[in-house]
């Protein structure tokens, strides 16, 4: 799934709304002339309260706070500070009103077609994929291979177990093949090759050159993996 978006900067953050994140879009527009009624839509959600501890472990993708864009509408909108909370499986805007103060705003992920996010050398577009399939749900996945015959998505995750009075958060993700039809985790390399049985020999062979094992591979081992698949010749495993 490829977003086609016109780049738009927002660079006035600073946008006052009430409490409750309600205020009539026509009087939001009023105070701030320098945005059109179309640059206030993206910004609509409800207030995000943060309740993690600044010094303790939370449920964040990367850092507490990202560079970013987020694509609404065949729209950029950049230049956003977002935060994405892998166990809510939401995005959130930090912006400032006129007295400084930090606002959190749970951005209406409905509205939303994918973010992209970056701290450091760490960097992922998150698509909003309406996937109604057994199991799966709906919900922001990483593309990592994608053509007319076979897609691989990544799903980010996070589970909980409390210590000392608070939570501990364990990351993890799904690998996830779409193929004729069918989605299915890959997350074992025996389930990898269940898939493209026929190709089997050729793919432990190249999975030798990543020198690491099926758990430890990045996101790049996988989609240079699935290129190859792909593109390989059936003659060596026949």
């Amino acid at each position: 799934m490829t977003v086609k978006a016109q780049s738009k900067s927002i660079q006035n953050t600073s946008l006052q709304l009430n409490s409750k994140y309600n205020e009539n879009q026509e009087n939001v527009t009023k105070k701030h002339k320098t945005l059109s009624y179309e640059d206030l839509e993206y910004i609509y959600g409800r207030e995000y309260k943060i309740i993690y501890p600044p010094n303790l472990p939370a449920p964040f993708l990367y850092s507490r706070l990202c560079k970013g864009s987020v694509f609404l509408k065949g729209f950029e909108y950049s230049n956003l500070y977002l935060m994405y909370d892998v166990l809510k499986d939401e995005v959130v805007l930090k912006t400032q009103n006129l007295n400084s103060n930090s606002i959190y705003i749970q951005l209406n992920k409905s509205n939303i077609d994918s973010i992209y996010i970056e701290s450091g050398e760490d960097k992922s577009k998150l698509i909003n994929i309406d996937i109604n399939y057994n199991n799966f749900h709906n919900g922001f996945y990483e593309i990592l291979y994608n053509n007319e015959e076979v897609k691989l998505l990544l799903k980010n995750k996070v589970s909980t177990n409390s210590s000392k009075g608070y939570d501990n958060f364990i990351f993890k993700h799904d690998l996830i093949i779409y193929k004729e039809g069918v989605y299915s985790k890959i997350n074992s390399k025996r389930a990898l090759l269940k898939q493209f049985w026929l190709k089997r020999k050729s793919i432990r062979k190249k999975m030798t050159t990543y020198n690491t094992s099926y758990k430890k591979m990045t996101k790049d081992d996988f989609t240079d993996l699935l290129h190859f698949i792909n593109t390989t010749s059936l003659k060596s495993d026949i």
